[in-house]
């Protein structure tokens, strides 16, 4: 949690390895949170209701959650709650998203110690309020048999790995809640740095607001017909496609297996339009 450019090149050099500073270089966090957003929209859309104006937590304020309340703010959604592992911070008229971030600039994870305008509350509760959004985007287990009755919020797209088991998630099915699972909530970064070799961001963007974000909605309204989770769901379709789990009939066929081709004719032929559809069909259809 909260690993950065300077930390990988510490463990590489105190391995012995030497690698090229440019490797480290990553956005994949913004890419991360790009996906929990659209899938937060997602959700949304399956109960008829617009963001502005929606309520929400956010359960660890890290590059993800932060990237992810910029998007919130412009479109006029109000923070309520927010935590990082300093502390926590609570305000019912809702929390200046911008002065966060300035403060976050200059204390790191501190910054909900310099915060002036929320109460301190115990970071633990946050998830537990009664808003219309929360989201795990710290630690594993967020939400557990301890407080899963507790949750209030109808839509929980999880940033965090592993913020509950299935047990869990099929608990909070019953209460009418949508949860979106980690690994369908937070791909966006293995798809946005896999790719953004031979795709702007710009691009990237785009396909995540048009065909992940359809993907998920069709995720959401088959769980809502059907009763099953969005885990057992996306991992049945995820079976059929790729081979995986068992499966003898063939084997695991990599989403990415002509990556090599195309990175080689990439500078002769850059034609986003032509790899912008190419991955959206492999990653998302």
């Amino acid at each position: 949690m909260g690993c950065t450019r300077e930390d990988l090149m510490n463990l590489f050099a105190g391995a012995g390895i030497k690698k090229d500073p440019k490797v480290f270089e990553s956005i994949s966090h913004i890419f991360t949170a790009w996906s929990v957003y659209f899938s937060t929209l997602a959700a949304l859309d399956f109960l008829h209701e617009d963001l502005k104006g929606r309520i929400y937590v956010l359960q660890g304020f890290g590059n993800v959650g932060s990237e992810y309340c910029k998007f919130m703010y412009k479109k006029g959604a109000r923070l309520l709650a927010v935590s990082t592992r300093a502390g926590a911070i609570y305000n019912k008229k809702g929390i200046d998203v911008g002065e966060i971030l300035e403060l976050r600039k200059k204390y790191g994870d501190k910054f909900v110690l310099e915060y002036k305008k929320g109460e301190r509350i115990d970071g633990e509760k946050l998830i537990e309020l009664d808003v219309d959004i929360a989201v795990p985007c710290a630690r594993c287990w967020a939400i557990d048999s301890n407080n899963v009755e507790r949750i209030k919020a109808k839509i929980i797209p999880c940033a965090a790995n592993v913020a509950m088991d299935l047990d869990i998630e099929k608990k909070l099915i019953l209460q009418n809640k949508i949860v979106i699972p980690d690994f369908v909530a937070n791909c966006g970064g293995c798809f946005g740095t896999s790719i953004m070799y031979c795709l702007t961001n710009k691009s990237i963007y785009k396909i995540l607001k048009k065909t992940y974000k359809k993907r998920v909605s069709n995720l959401i309204n088959k769980s809502g017909k059907t009763g099953e989770t969005i885990s057992e769901l996306a991992v049945r379709e995820m079976t059929k496609k790729t081979g995986t789990y068992g499966t003898k009939k063939s084997e695991p066929v990599s989403h990415l297996n002509l990556r090599g081709i195309f990175k080689k004719i990439i500078p002769y032929l850059k034609k986003q339009p032509v790899l912008c559809w190419y991955y959206s069909r492999k990653f998302f259809q």
